[in-house]
């Protein structure tokens, strides 16, 4: 990223309180980071591609141990496909689902793809073509969780 890009980010809003007291009280949650915000683009609600992207060059913090990193470099049999992720996403309405994640080569970069089920948790939390959003993660007992937060529709 360079200079001016970086001046044009948005300022980073902290976590709505609902969705840090869920973490923290309920779930004993704790590492808490911020991953990447971003504006939804067509592709991300594109219901064939079916999948949020989250490229490398946005994303704000390492929020991955190296055994994730290198499981979700590795590919399965076929040597084509590559090995996921299954975490658990808090949504925006704070309804707890398990989306896939995995890593893809899109172009020349790399990047993370949140896939099934993306699709539902768009319609059931209104997302849209400029929507706004912030993905978080955080630690249950050292395992993987995700948060995604709607801040606004442009």
């Amino acid at each position: 990223m360079n200079y001016n890009q970086r001046t044009l980010d948005p300022p980073v809003p902290d976590m709505p309180a609902q969705l840090m007291n869920k973490i923290v009280m309920e779930l004993h949650g704790c590492d808490i980071k911020l991953v990447i915000q971003k504006v939804l683009i067509p592709t991300d609600l594109d219901e064939y591609q079916a999948r949020l992207s989250l490229p490398n060059g946005k994303i704000k913090v390492e929020f991955l141990t190296q055994e994730e990193r290198d499981t979700l470099g590795e590919r399965k049999a076929d040597g084509v496909h590559c090995i996921g992720l299954e975490l658990p996403l808090i949504e925006p309405s704070l309804a707890v689902s398990n989306i896939n994640m995995r890593k893809w080569k899109l172009g020349k970069t790399d990047a993370y793809i949140l896939s099934s089920p993306w699709i539902e948790i768009v319609a059931a939390n209104g997302l849209r073509v400029n929507s706004c959003i912030q993905l978080w993660s955080f630690r249950v007992e050292k395992r993987l969780h995700l948060a995604l937060v709607k801040l606004l529709d442009n």
